[in-house]
């Protein structure tokens, strides 16, 4: 449990990261999303979530490559 709050508050402040146009924000969330895949698989197996983490992996990682060819 102490787990998914410690990651959803890293969530949080990756989003806040974002919205404020820090680029670090996206390496923070692919950090985050390391995280909330150890989590998914090992303590709560709610399979159905990778989807969503599949998703936010990708869009971090075409946010990173779109932020560098700027």
């Amino acid at each position: 449990m102490i787990f998914g709050i410690i990651i959803s508050v890293i969530t949080l402040l990756y989003t806040h990261m974002l919205s404020s146009k820090s680029k670090s924000g996206l390496y923070v969330g692919i950090l985050c999303q390391v995280l909330w895949t150890i989590y998914i698989l090992f303590d709560i197996k709610e399979y159905g979530l990778l989807v969503l983490n599949v998703g936010l992996y990708t869009v971090l990682l075409n946010g990173i490559k779109n932020w560098e060819n700027n």
